[in-house]
């Protein structure tokens, strides 16, 4: 049996088997410079120690996995931009963007402030801006609107103003 062949068996079924149990122990004695960091057998009970052998040993073995669908490395993707300063690292939104990020992170950053001003200075950070940030729709501007105050929320100003005017000092009373 070939030392793939018996990784993937079942852990508990090669401890049961006396012939397995014993190819086991000798593959692992084969492969343990390969297997543990200090490239020896671990010292003490090898059957107290089988479950945590097996799968260190078995894992080299195993086939890579397909990455999940949903997941996006930097190697997966290309950068389109150039910053200015190289070490520049920034928070938002949970992140901390630097050079390594990906143009997504870098646009919804420069995105975010609702003022054209803030939206340039944010652009002035970069020599290059990201390709994307182009294609997306502009930056709509909000401007400040004043709402007309009601006579109800000035009265209750008053009110709340003359309850703090009357309220009393601490400290101890000066003797007069």
């Amino acid at each position: 049996m070939t030392r793939k062949e018996l990784a993937k068996l079942d852990a508990h079924r090669v401890r049961k088997n006396p012939t397995l149990f014993a190819l086991f122990r000798k593959y692992l004695q084969e492969d343990a410079e390969k297997v543990f960091p200090n490239g020896k057998m671990p010292s003490g009970c090898f059957g107290c120690q089988y479950q945590k052998n097996f799968a260190l040993w078995a894992k080299r073995f195993e086939q890579p996995t397909k990455q999940k669908e949903g997941v996006k490395t930097m190697s997966d993707e290309t950068k389109t931009y150039e910053l200015k300063n190289k070490h520049t690292r920034l928070y938002f939104s949970g992140k901390v963007l630097s050079s390594l990020s990906s143009d997504e992170d870098w646009i919804k950053w420069i995105k975010h402030p609702r003022t054209k001003e803030l939206v340039e200075k944010r652009k002035s950070y970069f020599k290059k801006l990201p390709s994307a940030l182009n294609k997306t729709e502009p930056v709509k501007e909000i401007t400040e609107t004043k709402e007309p105050v009601s006579e109800e929320i000035s009265e209750t100003n008053e009110t709340v103003q003359e309850a703090v005017a009357e309220k009393p000092k601490r400290g101890r009373k000066k003797k007069s």
